[in-house]
C-alpha cells in the first residue's frame, strides 16, 4: 500500500549526469575574432562585442539557422541582442535581410503586382553600362560571405569581388574605382537594384560626380538587366 509519508522526489536523469547550457559555435567564432579586434568596452553590459570580421556570420546564424527560419528584422535583432552587440548592428541586419533571396521568394509582399519586365537596349560599347548586385547568404570561405558582381552589359564580362560583409555606399564606390574604373574607364550608366547602398545620398552624389546615370531595377529580379 502507498505510504502516507512524503518521499523525496526523484529526477529523470541520475545525479551523476551534469546538464550544461547550450554553447553555440558562433560564440566561439566571435571570441576567436576578438583576439585581433578586442572589445571596445563601450557597449551594453553582459553583451559580447562582435568584431567586424564576424558580423556577417552572426547575422547569418540568427537569420538562416534551422531554429530561426528567416525571421524579419525585429526578430532577428532580438535574437542577436540576447548575446551580442556592435555599433552598426541595426543597419547591418536590415541590409542583410533586405538582400536575402530566400525571404524575397517566399514571403508575401504588400505591394500590388508589377508590370512585365522590359529588356534594356544593348549598350554601344564595352563597360559604358554596368550592372551591380550582391550575392549574399553564401557559405563562409576564408572569411568571405558576400560577392559583389559587376557586369559589363555589352559583353556580359564581369568582375567578382569577394567581401566579408555587405559594404556601405562609400565602400561600394571605392570598390568600383579599384576593380572597374581604373581598368575600363568611367561608365555612362550604373544599373542596380534598390538596396540601401544604391539609394543613399552618398551613392547619388558619387554617380553625379562621375557624370553617370543611376538606374534602379526591381529588387531580386536580376533578369531586369538582362543578366
Amino acid at each position: 500500500c502507498a505510504s502516507d509519508k512524503d518521499t523525496e522526489p526523484t529526477t529523470i536523469l541520475p545525479a551523476s549526469c551534469i546538464v550544461g547550457s547550450i554553447a553555440w559555435d558562433i560564440t566561439n567564432e566571435v571570441l576567436q575574432a576578438q583576439r585581433l579586434e578586442p572589445d571596445t568596452g563601450t557597449g551594453p553590459p553582459h553583451k559580447t562585442y562582435v568584431p567586424s570580421s564576424t558580423r556577417g556570420a552572426v547575422i547569418k546564424w540568427a537569420h538562416t539557422s534551422r531554429f530561426s527560419i528567416h525571421p524579419g528584422v525585429g526578430r532577428t535583432l532580438a535574437l542577436i541582442r540576447r548575446t551580442f552587440w556592435w555599433p552598426s548592428l541595426y543597419r547591418d541586419t536590415k541590409e542583410y535581410i533586405s538582400a536575402c533571396q530566400v525571404c524575397a521568394r517566399h514571403k508575401s509582399s504588400n505591394q500590388s503586382p508589377q508590370d512585365l519586365l522590359q529588356p534594356l537596349p544593348v549598350p554601344p560599347r564595352p563597360w559604358s553600362h554596368i550592372a551591380l548586385d550582391f550575392a549574399t547568404g553564401l557559405p563562409t570561405s576564408r572569411g568571405f560571405t558576400v560577392i559583389l558582381t559587376i557586369v559589363n552589359r555589352f559583353s556580359k564580362a564581369c568582375h567578382l569581388v569577394p567581401l566579408k560583409s555587405l559594404p556601405s555606399s562609400a565602400e561600394t564606390a571605392e570598390l568600383l574605382v579599384k576593380h572597374v574604373f581604373r581598368l575600363h574607364g568611367l561608365p555612362t550608366e550604373i544599373l542596380s537594384d534598390q538596396g540601401l547602398q544604391f539609394t543613399s545620398r552618398v551613392w547619388t552624389g558619387f554617380a553625379n560626380h562621375l557624370g553617370a546615370r543611376v538606374s534602379l531595377t526591381s529588387g531580386f529580379h536580376s533578369q531586369t538587366n538582362g543578366q
